[in-house]
């Protein structure tokens, strides 16, 4: 593989192995939505999915860039 390569796939093996259950755990707790509504996790996970991994990008953008064969470049 290439040093390109071995850097994004490096990065991306630490950015996905991040700990996102204790993240999750601690977001539901400080924000009181277990209280309201313990189903509004999935928001929670939403949030950090935002701000950890995808930024403003949707899965359904990743879909469409896909469907384009411009997702490698």
């Amino acid at each position: 593989m290439t040093e390109d390569y071995k850097t994004f796939f490096a990065d991306y093996k630490n950015t996905v192995s991040q700990n996102f259950e204790s993240a999750l755990l601690w977001r539901q707790i400080g924000s009181f939505r277990w209280i309201l509504n313990p189903a509004l996790a999935a928001q929670s996970l939403t949030e950090l999915f935002t701000e950890r991994l995808l930024g403003p990008v949707t899965f359904g953008d990743l879909s469409a860039r896909e469907a384009r064969g411009t997702a490698r470049g």
